[in-house]
């Protein structure tokens, strides 16, 4: 009967070590994907940025028809 009881004893503190190995890592993970999330908000203002920047630095160079239409637009502002 002790044997028996000894035997569910170990089982159970198996079990439990198990859990606990599979609930650290579980917290490990969590932390993980909150870390991916904030990055991936911090590299969509810095992507929203550079498209930004590109943007202009296209119509400075004249690689588009913006050009065209940003000269009179600044020279309206600089008449005023």
């Amino acid at each position: 009967m002790q044997a028996h009881l000894l035997a569910e004893q170990q089982a159970y503190q198996a079990v439990e070590e198990a859990f606990n190995q599979v609930s650290i890592d579980f917290s490990k993970l969590q932390s993980a994907l909150q870390k991916l999330e904030q990055s991936d908000v911090q590299n969509q203002a810095l992507d929203a940025e550079y498209q930004v920047i590109g943007t202009l630095s296209e119509v400075l160079s004249g690689d588009n028809n913006c050009a065209s239409m940003l000269f009179p637009a600044c020279k309206a502002v600089v008449l005023k």
